[in-house]
């Protein structure tokens, strides 16, 4: 595993990045998955010092036990959630809602960031182009990123992955957070609500679809999305112009297109960027799965889906609940 990938599991087929422990076929519970991630450490905190032994007021050092290694410096005030805390409700929604399955879990960055991954259902865009729809669930313990869940696709012909909730239309959040709490009541009333956020964000990301696959693109459309998300300078170059012809070519041979209705369509266009990011552009392990979730890749896309949006005038809000 590289450093950015530290360990991970899945079920299943082989995900789109090639990482992980193959764990069978069926969906897991939180504390097999994060065992079989080699996620089943916890953390704790210590006093900072200087060089010579005097403690550093209003900071602590966040370890793990399984290596004693250094997550990160927090302030004083900064929570621990442990990896099973974090991820105990997803427990909740699988035993309520039997479509609900866990697939995937990993650590990143040398165990700063943690995430599962759970398929919460399935559609179809068009005749034989599916996507399987799924939660990603994260957090940090680094204090980068808060709990949160976050509607993320996959586009099961191509493997492409689809954020969901970044930027698909105007005026989408970017993630749902997930408050902490010790009471089971309230927390599986919580994890139920989220799960229904999700679904709702997964319905809106659904009509942005069909939306796009209905719109056939103009050669002046695809040239401005193309300076839109990779502008050529002034002093052309080799790189900008071959991302370009890359993406071009995904454009009107990438997989997927040879289903009827996607060639020339703007849910082709969206599909040029994602195979780009997923499969050309997030070379290697080192940085691959994070660019694309986190990263360049992921603001690419949502650079995309934005412009989309444009194009075919599409208004997330109004379809939300």
């Amino acid at each position: 595993m590289s450093h950015e990938v530290e360990s991970m599991m899945f079920v299943g087929e082989t995900p789109w990045h090639g990482l992980g422990t193959y764990c069978g076929d069926e969906g897991v519970d939180v504390d097999t998955a994060l065992m079989a991630s080699g996620l089943d450490w916890t953390v704790y905190d210590e006093p900072v010092h200087t060089t010579e032994g005097s403690v550093i007021p209003g900071f602590k050092a966040i370890r793990r036990d399984s290596d004693n290694s250094v997550l990160s410096i927090n302030q004083e005030s900064y929570r621990i959630f442990q990896n099973q805390e974090a991820f105990a409700f997803l427990d909740a929604i699988v035993a309520e809602d039997g479509g609900v399955k866990i697939e995937t879990a990993g650590s990143l960055r040398m165990g700063k960031r943690i995430f599962i991954v759970a398929q919460t259902g399935s559609r179809e865009v068009l005749p034989g182009d599916g996507v399987n729809e799924y939660m990603l669930v994260f957090t940090s313990h680094d204090g980068s990123l808060a709990l949160t869940a976050l509607p993320t696709s996959v586009r099961v012909v191509c493997n492409n992955t689809l954020q969901a909730a970044r930027g698909m239309a105007r005026g989408q959040k970017s993630g749902i957070k997930i408050r902490h709490t010790t009471r089971m009541d309230v927390q599986v009333a919580d994890a139920l609500s989220t799960l229904s956020d999700i679904r709702a964000a997964h319905a809106i990301q659904a009509r942005f679809e069909e939306t796009l696959a209905a719109h056939k693109m103009k050669a002046t459309e695809w040239a401005a999305l193309l300076d839109k998300i990779v502008p050529l300078p002034e002093t052309r170059t080799a790189r900008a112009e071959g991302k370009r012809d890359d993406l071009t070519h995904f454009y009107k041979e990438g997989i997927g297109t040879d289903i009827k209705g996607v060639r020339d369509t703007a849910w082709a266009a969206l599909n040029a960027v994602t195979q780009f990011t997923t499969h050309q552009d997030a070379r290697g392990d080192t940085t691959r799965l994070d660019r694309v979730l986190w990263g360049s890749g992921a603001a690419l896309v949502t650079q995309t889906s934005e412009f989309l949006a444009e194009v075919v005038d599409f208004d997330g809000t109004a379809f939300a609940a």
